[in-house]
């Protein structure tokens, strides 16, 4: 669900790219390759799980050289 807060962010920001329109299988994956494939640098909040979304996406950037700046997801103190 699509809160009022978003709606938000969304006018305030400068660009709004669509990868797809709508959920499919593989959206995410694309989403994830599209941001990959056009910075130079990947900022992931990664908790060292091998599997899944944030593991392939780290995997991919770090195939086509990008900065990858890891931050975990547990807060210490």
């Amino acid at each position: 669900m699509v809160s009022f807060s978003d709606f938000s962010i969304l006018e305030q920001a400068d660009e709004v790219m669509y990868v797809s329109r709508e959920c499919s299988k593989d959206c995410m994956l694309r989403r994830n390759r599209y941001l990959v494939d056009h910075t130079t640098c990947l900022l992931a909040v990664y908790n060292g799980e091998q599997r899944g979304g944030t593991a392939m996406t780290m995997r991919y950037a770090q195939k086509l050289g990008r900065e990858i700046i890891k931050i975990s997801p547990h807060i210490e103190g």
